[in-house]
């Protein structure tokens, strides 16, 4: 048995278990991001309806409207949802994609842990892997740059007079850790109840780890990976847990809310 252990672990065999991994990785829904098909639009379909009929839900990194649509096609004509993209090019998309409405509310910002203005990233216009990190998959082709206005959450909703959000997106390309502790008072006196955070390889550019979310979320939060038909709960930290393939993770502070989905 201790030689089949040691010979399993040679290079003779390394090619194999490479491949074995990239198989996994997919079947935990590791890899591009397709709202239909990994698990998002499933999760607005379930949570939604469990939600007050004024809820408040936040898409940040709205891109061109994928994920905003889809909250249009689950949600009442009572819920206000709050659209947040700062590149140029891509607000107007996203303007030109999501139906005027009058709880819809687009906004050209960028949230943070602190107001002011920032560098954008991308490697084309309107890129879906636009970021205020120079990303270094940007270092193979032509980076484009533009300034940008960012804010925290709290002043954002102090400003608009909102009190809580029920449903909070996050998908900054890195930056998502940031746009929580940006949260401040929100998540210290339990007025966010749902947090979706994408992670992957764009958190090696922002130098995050998956450990950062739970120190910042657990007790409170209960944490759960995304997968295409429902959520998987992630338990107390691991270090395997770092896998910086791109996918969503869910934290919900009433697990109630989930139900059926784990």
């Amino acid at each position: 048995m201790k030689f089949i252990k040691y010979f399993m672990r040679t290079r003779k065999f390394q090619r194999i278990w490479e491949k074995l991994l990239a198989v996994a990785l997919y079947g935990m829904n590791m890899g591009p991001i397709n709202i239909r098909t990994n698990g998002e639009e499933r999760l607005i379909e379930k949570l939604l309806p469990r939600l007050p009929n004024d809820a408040v839900l936040f898409d940040v990194g709205a891109n061109t409207g994928e994920y905003t649509l889809a909250l249009l096609r689950h949600c009442g004509p009572n819920v206000k949802i709050f659209a947040f993209e700062p590149g140029a090019r891509t607000f107007e998309i996203l303007a030109s994609s999501v139906p005027s409405a009058p709880h819809v509310r687009l906004e050209r910002k960028g949230l943070g842990d602190r107001s002011g203005v920032a560098d954008l990233f991308a490697d084309v216009q309107a890129s879906a892997l636009a970021s205020v990190y120079p990303r270094r998959i940007f270092t193979e082709r032509a980076q484009l740059s533009e300034r940008i206005e960012v804010t925290r959450i709290d002043d954002y909703c102090r400003n608009n007079g909102l009190s809580r959000i029920d449903l909070l997106k996050l998908d900054v390309e890195g930056h998502e850790l940031f746009v929580l502790r940006g949260c401040g008072d929100l998540l210290a006196l339990d007025c966010i109840d749902v947090i979706q955070f994408e992670f992957g390889g764009c958190n090696v550019d922002s130098r995050t780890f998956l450990k950062d979310f739970f120190d910042l979320l657990a007790p409170k939060y209960a944490l759960f990976r995304m997968v295409a038909d429902g959520l998987v709960p992630m338990g107390t930290y691991r270090e395997s847990q770092e896998i910086f393939g791109t996918n969503n993770y869910v934290a919900t502070r009433d697990v109630s809310l989930l139900s059926g989905m784990y």
